[in-house]
């Protein structure tokens, strides 16, 4: 079953006796316009929800303004198996992921034969395609007051370790006092 641009952005329900194949599951490919395509297998009753844009995250465009960058978003209610995946970028392009609002690796690798950037995908996912590597550790402004928000937190300090140590004291006492018993008798 192929989608194109018109199926995008409604629920679309596989039906085994369309096309008059008698099978419990079937393959569906979906176009993402020019920037990505996505097949996978479907199954009888499966209703699914595809739709994709290509609108930029502005805070990533802010973060590394040195880059030309696209943006491509898939939502989707979840695909009933893992779909293969291929964003089309050039070869000496950069491709990554976008999760919580950050760049992050992507996973996916460059296929010569596809010529895209491939992998797997089971539910909604952003990537970003960049002309130059991206450093995958920089903060990103998501607050919009100029500064990198640090989301790193410290380790509270519990007083564990003193616990253990007094526990491990007690317990060496405790052998030297049992050893001290049975040599005496």
């Amino acid at each position: 079953m192929d989608l194109d641009e018109n199926d995008l952005g409604k629920i679309i329900c596989f039906d085994k006796d369309e096309g008059g194949e008698d099978a419990s599951y079937g393959t569906m490919s979906v176009d993402l316009g020019d920037v990505a395509y996505l097949e996978g297998r479907v199954y009888d009753g499966d209703e699914v929800f595809y739709d994709y844009d290509e609108d930029a995250d502005t805070d990533i465009l802010k973060a590394y303004p040195d880059a030309e960058m696209s943006f491509v978003n898939i939502y989707t209610n979840g695909f009933p198996t893992a779909m293969d995946l291929e964003v089309y970028a050039d070869e000496d392009e950069y491709v990554y992921a976008i999760k919580d609002g950050k760049v992050a690796s992507s996973g996916l690798k460059w296929d010569e034969d596809a010529y895209a950037y491939t992998g797997k995908i089971r539910s909604s996912a952003s990537y970003v395609i960049s002309d130059i590597e991206l450093d995958v550790s920089a903060a990103v402004d998501t607050d919009g007051d100029g500064e990198t928000d640090d989301t790193t937190t410290e380790n509270p300090e519990t007083g564990a370790n003193d616990v253990v140590g007094v526990a491990t004291a007690l317990a060496v006492v405790s052998l030297v006092a049992a050893g001290a018993v049975s040599l005496k008798k």
